[in-house]
């Protein structure tokens, strides 16, 4: 039997419920699903985004390091040039150098001249470097940050710009600012880089707010801190993501900004030890102003004559107080060695004018003096010992030529001779130390005064017949002129007579020669001596003590008509007379062999024979007085107890009115009866006095000091004289002058000229270089605030001071040729070793560019000479390390900005 059930349909309503369900179900996967799928839509939108400012702000600091780089050239072409020395066109990078520069030149003046040591000036520069490298680092990143902040704030010249170029699609695009109204990197980025129109990419940055340069003194170091937002809108996805970064600009890789350094070496050419170097004479015309060198030393060469030959002193050159037109006419004949040009010439005539004469005034301070001109030796003896047997000394005096004339020299004196000329009244010679002479101290100007507060050295010993301009003497020929020496004389010389001459057995023209070193007025009389009777020669040796003979010595041995030859006088200037005269370089008498000491026995008796017989017929009458000669003080005085300061004669010396006899006639005479006749001891007359009683023989005297003064002195002052041992490369010469030292080649023109308001360097190849610093200018140079000079002539100089004040110099003057001194007013060189030194290393830095093919020429022109063996080195900064890296851009932070 069947039953109906009451869930019929059931079925289908489960059916559609699950339907129901499972679309619900669906619909809410498939919203879940898109709601997903928009969700991922959004997140990719913005990172993308995000990826974008990243990408946009990557690429700006691409731009901006290219920037920085180019600003970091800017700087650097504005503190330094290529060659990395700073570039001192630019004013406040040549005040940094230009300090540098005097506070290291101060150091090294005082090194230089000896007021520190080598530690504390080393010490001193390495202060001063550090301080420097600190300036110039400031200075570069002042500079830096400069164009930087221009770039940004589209300020400034376009020059002061740092500008990139860019070309696009065959167009090139300058970029010269951050945001402006042209040239700008914001929207040469727009149109190249953000150039998408689904994309708006912004970079927010207020230079004034955002940007902080750090250009304060205590902050210049630090780097360029910049914040920046890059903001990027995606305009379909409408998503925006901010980009907030923080970074800094540096120039370098390296904040420590590091140095590149070089090393300035620094030497020194001895050519500029001499304050005053003239390869001819120093001629000082200047009335009764002033010329005065004070330091260094002076070189003087002098014209010269052959040393073979006699000449008066007027036709020699030197050291010339005042001159003549006569004097100034010899030294220029061309029978001179080494004469004055005609050059020269034309400029003392016009100092001199019509009157044909004018003095001169030079005082020598602090200064030894080197006068003399050496040339080959003509009598070499057989073995050379140095350089005072290889040369001899040609010329070298000093003078005073006109009235008034006076030269001042506080220091030691090396020459060939001293003279006051005949034309010379009323002048002075004063040398406060030692004198050394080649020949002769000459007085011939009425009321002319010689005084050497030292001793007078002679340096030659007249050892051969024809050596006439090496053989020291006094020579005192105006009985109103005083010479007065302080300590002590050493002459061993021979007095030659220029109007006396004969031919020798050898045919040469040989002057009369006498054996003494020193006498006022010759007298030349008691040299013309005949054969005496035989009863009258008897009694000389009577009258002498000697008793008819001396030792082996016979009468008639002693007085052989041997010893007189024929000789001729000059009377007048065309007419000669011939007379027998007793000659001192008799080798034999008969078929005897004689000595110098039977010469010197012969000529002293002979002398004594007329002074003591006859003194009327053979003394000419002259009135020596007390004054004329003073040695030690007062009269002639010397302590024989202390043979340090006694004086030598190789024969005797006629002053005060009495003959003083040296030691060596004495040992060979009877010293005792000669003394008690005409000696000092009771009884005698007191006419001839012994010099040397506490020396055992004069010939050893006079060996040790040959050996132990003369010898020495003379090799120094010929090295002194042929510039030897001046730190010349060249050690296989014994002789050198200027152009060994300097190098006129270098100069592009005659004359290079460089100075600045207190500097003048002039380096000329004219004959005759002037120059008036009683002016204003010369040349177009400023001269009223000139204090230092360095002027080197291949010729002349002539040196004028118009006005009349005073103008003091230091420096150095040199000459190849002449140097001479006139003008109105006083004019002084000072020495300084430093400043020579930096005159010759001269380097201005304010207008280095203009001169700086100059300063090549006087760096070649000095570079000759230099001393290898004496030099410094300077530690000198120039350009830094990292010169071809790019700038460093340091990230210092990120964030991202979330704004929908």
């Amino acid at each position: 039997m069947g039953i109906k059930s009451k869930h019929k349909g059931s079925t289908l309503v489960l059916t559609i419920i699950f339907i129901a369900v499972m679309f619900v179900m669906s619909v809410a996967l498939i919203e879940a699903a898109m709601s997903s799928l928009k969700i991922s839509k959004g997140y990719y939108a913005k990172n993308r985004a995000y990826y974008d400012a990243e990408s946009a702000f990557e690429r700006m600091v691409y731009y901006l390091d290219m920037v920085a780089d180019k600003a970091r050239k800017m700087a650097d072409n504005y503190v330094f040039i290529e060659s990395g020395v700073l570039n001192t066109q630019n004013p406040d990078i040549a005040d940094i150098l230009r300090d540098y520069q005097e506070r290291e030149n101060q150091y090294y003046v005082q090194y230089m001249n000896g007021m520190i040591s080598k530690t504390d000036y080393d010490n001193a520069v390495a202060a001063i470097n550090h301080d420097y490298q600190k300036k110039v680092k400031e200075k570069f990143l002042e500079k830096f940050k400069e164009y930087m902040n221009n770039f940004f704030t589209a300020s400034g010249l376009p020059s002061e710009r740092p500008a990139i170029e860019f070309t696009v699609s065959g167009v090139t695009y300058t970029i010269d600012n951050w945001r402006g109204t042209s040239n700008d990197l914001y929207s040469f980025m727009k149109m190249v880089d953000f150039n998408n129109p689904d994309v708006d990419i912004e970079i927010k940055f207020n230079p004034a707010v955002d940007m902080n340069l750090h250009m304060s003194s205590s902050e210049i170091e630090n780097p360029i801190d910049v914040k920046m937002e890059v903001v990027v809108n995606l305009l379909k996805e409408k998503t925006k993501r901010v980009l907030r970064v923080d970074f800094s600009i540096f120039p370098y890789k390296s904040s420590d900004l590091n140095f590149t350094t070089r090393t300035i070496k620094r030497s020194f050419n001895h050519i500029l030890d001499y304050t005053l170097f003239a390869g001819r004479n120093l001629i000082v015309i200047n009335d009764s102003n002033l010329f005065s060198i004070k330091g260094g030393k002076v070189y003087v060469r002098g014209t010269a004559n052959d040393v073979r030959y006699s000449k008066p002193s007027e036709y020699f050159g030197g050291i010339l107080a005042g001159i003549t037109q006569t004097q100034l006419d010899n030294l220029a004949s061309s029978a001179r060695v080494n004469p004055i040009d005609s050059a020269v010439k034309s400029r003392i005539e016009s100092i001199i004018g019509s009157s044909g004469i004018k003095s001169g005034n030079i005082r020598i301070e602090n200064a030894p003096v080197f006068v003399g001109y050496t040339d080959s030796n003509p009598n070499l003896p057989p073995t050379i010992n140095g350089l005072r047997d290889k040369y001899a000394l040609y010329g070298g005096f000093i003078k005073t030529c006109a009235p008034n004339s006076q030269v001042t020299v506080t220091d030691e004196v090396y020459c060939h001779s001293i003279v006051t000329e005949n034309t010379a009244d009323s002048s002075a010679i004063t040398i406060n130390k030692n004198a050394y002479i080649m020949d002769n101290v000459s007085m011939y100007a009425q009321n002319s005064n010689i005084n050497i507060s030292g001793s007078l050295i002679g340096l030659g010993t007249g050892d051969t017949p024809y050596n006439y301009n090496s053989s020291s003497s006094i020579v005192i020929n105006e009985d109103t002129a005083k010479l007065s020496i302080g300590r002590n004389i050493v002459l061993m010389g021979v007095a030659y007579v220029d109007e006396i001459h004969r031919i020798d057995e050898h045919g040469k023209d040989k002057l009369f020669r006498m054996p003494e070193s020193s006498s006022l007025v010759p007298n030349f009389t008691i040299y013309q001596y005949f054969n005496l009777p035989s009863a009258d020669l008897t009694d000389l040796l009577n009258t002498l003590g000697l008793n008819g003979s001396i030792g082996s010595f016979t009468t008639a041995d002693l007085f052989a008509p041997d010893y007189f030859k024929p000789f001729k006088v000059k009377v007048s200037p065309i007419e000669e007379v011939d007379i027998k005269l007793y000659d001192m370089d008799v080798d034999t008498v008969g078929t005897n062999t004689i000595s110098n000491v039977e010469r010197a026995i012969n000529f002293v008796l002979h002398y004594l024979t007329a002074h003591v017989k006859d003194p009327d017929d053979f003394d000419t009458p002259y009135n020596m007085g007390a004054s004329n000669i003073s040695v030690g003080g007062g009269s002639v005085n010397f302590n024989p107890s202390n043979p340090y300061d006694t004086s030598y004669f190789h024969y005797f010396l006629n002053a005060n009115g009495k003959l003083y006899l040296a030691r060596r006639v004495l040992n060979i005479l009877n010293e005792s009866t000669i003394n008690s006749t005409i000696g000092t001891v009771p009884g005698g007359s007191g006419e001839f006095v012994n010099l040397g009683v506490t020396i055992s023989s004069s010939e050893s005297l006079r060996a040790a000091v040959i050996d132990n003064v003369i010898d020495p002195t003379v090799e120094q002052f010929f090295k002194e004289l042929n510039l030897v041992d001046k730190g010349l490369l060249d050690t296989t010469r014994d002789k050198f002058d200027l152009t060994d030292f300097v190098d006129f080649d270098q100069l592009s023109s005659d004359r290079l000229v460089i100075n600045d308001d207190k500097n003048l360097i002039v380096i000329s190849k004219s004959d005759v270089e002037e120059i008036d610093f009683g002016l204003p200018s010369w040349n177009g140079v400023p001269l009223g605030n000139i204090e230092n000079v360095l002027i080197v002539s291949k010729g002349s100089i002539v040196l004028k001071n118009s006005s009349t004040t005073e103008k003091t110099l230091k420096g150095n003057i040199i000459a190849g040729g002449d140097i001479v001194v006139a003008g109105n007013g006083n004019l002084k060189i000072e020495y300084s070793r430093g400043v020579s030194s930096q005159l010759m290393y001269y380097f201005n830095y304010a207008n280095f560019s203009s001169i700086s093919d100059r300063l090549g020429q006087l760096y070649n022109f000095f570079i000759k000479g230099i001393d290898t063996n004496d030099i410094i080195e300077i530690p000198f900064v120039t350009t830094f390390y990292e010169t071809t890296v790019k700038t460093n851009i340091k990230i210092k932070s990120k964030r991202q900005v979330v704004s929908d």
